[in-house]
């Protein structure tokens, strides 16, 4: 039986405090002025076809209920939705049929949230999100997805600093042909699984702000309380945790990334913002005898412009291969201690069925990663508009992306360890993808009306498939962790209509 992690413990008394003391918002929602309770039924519907996540194709239904308590320096979320898409398995009910009528459950959201002062302290079930408004986000997934979290703010006139914990994977079910067994012997499913982001900011008057970013992964627990909080950057902490021959030493089993912000909101109506991710690198320009493992890092970069008829913005975003994945698996019998990938999960597969008889579905790359959406050896440009006009809110935007191999879970991906050389888009066939995007809004009383409709194609569309024959391939033991890659002559369209419709009455 696993033990309860320290986290529990922290978790539960963070939620104590939370609820006697009050706390504060993420960056994008700061403390409410004056209380009330809310409650929100929602029902969207539509059809999607040719996305990633392909196994979501078809029609959809989605209805939703929330419930939101605020106060001055208390926060309360309760959010929760139904899904008909066969995107996961369906809820297990004792009825004819065994489950909840073919829907599977969408927490969206259920925490806390506090205020007292500069200090905002979170616990729960968040959406969460980077520190830079950007579609291409490089630390936190632009998507929103919702993890159980627990997030620590300061926010002062010249210094910031934000911790968060993420959940990633604890006491996993989820058995897969990766994470079934281990050496001969049977595994308890995904191993536990954490991470941390931290962020350091600065603000130069009210206009620009700068500073320096680092996250952790670490497998085999799922709360490390020293990351959460010990203000020492991260690579400090991983080396003088993981290093052996010392009393206190935690083993390898932990991998960090660091980057840099910085974004300007002008007066004017634009604003600017650029971030940088570096998780690995070589000094061989200086050290000539060092080995040439591959530099690994990505970007994003763009901003907006307020006009008279709309509001403009231009993104771009790249990474380079292997960025997000973990750099080894050691052997079989040490899997589950080192897969410190930047994703929620381990694979890039689970069991649709739950019922062991090969019914795997995959992961899609946007849910999976924990930063930017596209994941890793990709090149990303999007250019969008918005405004409001006769009463309705528009929106539309134009995206092309061109991407290579993407390999979430396999170290390398089928090679059993790093080339020599910094390796990007450097493939015969590459996935060409164009989307277009247009949505309208409309408030009307305590309804909230909208749609979106988005289109496009994708040429050597990426699939899912077994590592591929190679003159250096994977050991046996990940050989089960597939991946993503380009495949030529497959072409798909890409199609996703939706409505949605939320009513809000405020009860007080």
């Amino acid at each position: 039986m696993k033990r309860q992690p320290l986290g529990t413990i922290v978790l539960a008394a963070c939620l104590v405090l939370a609820s006697a003391t009050g706390g504060f918002a993420q960056e994008a929602a700061p403390a409410p002025d004056s209380g009330g309770t809310v409650l929100n039924l929602g029902m969207a519907g539509g059809y999607r076809l040719g996305e990633e996540d392909s196994y979501a194709n078809g029609p959809v239904v989605r209805p939703s209920i929330g419930f939101d308590y605020s106060s001055e320096y208390f926060e309360l979320f309760a959010d929760l939705a139904v899904e008909s898409s066969k995107k996961y398995g369906p809820a297990k009910a004792n009825v004819p049929g065994g489950n909840f009528a073919n829907l599977w459950f969408d927490m969206v959201r259920g925490g806390l949230r506090t205020h007292l002062g500069p200090f905002m302290l979170e616990a729960g079930r968040f959406p969460h999100y980077d520190v830079i408004d950007s579609p291409y986000s490089l630390f936190e997934n632009s998507k929103g997805n919702s993890s159980l979290l627990l997030t620590l703010r300061y926010e002062g006139d010249f210094f910031f600093f934000q911790s968060r914990w993420l959940s990633l994977n604890y006491m996993g079910g989820m058995a897969t042909p990766a994470w079934s067994t281990a050496n001969g012997q049977a595994t308890d499913g995904f191993p536990d699984r954490g991470a941390n982001i931290r962020v350091y900011g600065f603000k130069l008057g009210d206009q620009m702000r700068f500073g320096f970013q680092d996250a952790a992964v670490y497998t085999g627990r799922n709360f490390d309380l020293e990351y959460f909080l010990n203000p020492i950057p991260a690579y400090f902490v991983q080396y003088a945790k993981t290093n052996l021959g010392r009393p206190w030493a935690t083993g390898w089993n932990e991998k960090y990334n660091v980057g840099m912000f910085w974004d300007w909101t002008r007066p004017d109506g634009l604003s600017l913002n650029a971030q940088l991710m570096v998780a690995d690198f070589n000094v061989k320009a200086i050290a000539p005898s060092t080995t040439s493992n591959p530099w690994k890092l990505a970007w994003t970069l763009g901003g907006r412009k307020e006009t008279s008829i709309g509001s403009f913005g231009l993104y771009n975003a790249g990474a380079t291969r292997y960025i997000y994945e973990p750099i080894t698996m050691g052997s079989a019998k040490e899997m589950h201690v080192v897969a410190y990938g930047y994703t929620y999960y381990p694979d890039t597969r689970f069991d649709w069925s739950n019922q062991g008889n090969g019914d795997y579905q995959a992961i899609a790359i946007e849910d999976n990663a924990i930063g930017y959406k596209y994941g890793e050896n990709n090149l990303a440009f999007q250019g969008d508009w918005m405004d409001r006009l006769f009463g309705l809110d528009l929106y539309a935007g134009l995206e092309l992306r061109i991407a290579g191999s993407n390999s979430p879970a396999n170290p390398w991906g089928n090679l059993a360890s790093h080339p020599y050389g910094t390796k990007m888009l450097n493939e015969s066939v590459l996935e060409k993808r164009i989307l277009a995007t247009f949505s309208v809004g409309k408030q009307i009383g305590d309804w909230r009306l909208s749609g979106t409709v988005t289109g496009g194609v994708a040429l050597d569309a990426l699939g899912l498939a077994a590592p591929a024959p190679s003159s250096d391939p994977d050991p046996l033991w990940t050989q089960p962790l597939w991946i993503y890659r380009p495949q030529e002559g497959v072409n798909k369209l890409i199609l996703k209509l939706m409505f949605a419709a939320t009513y809000s009455w405020k009860i007080r």
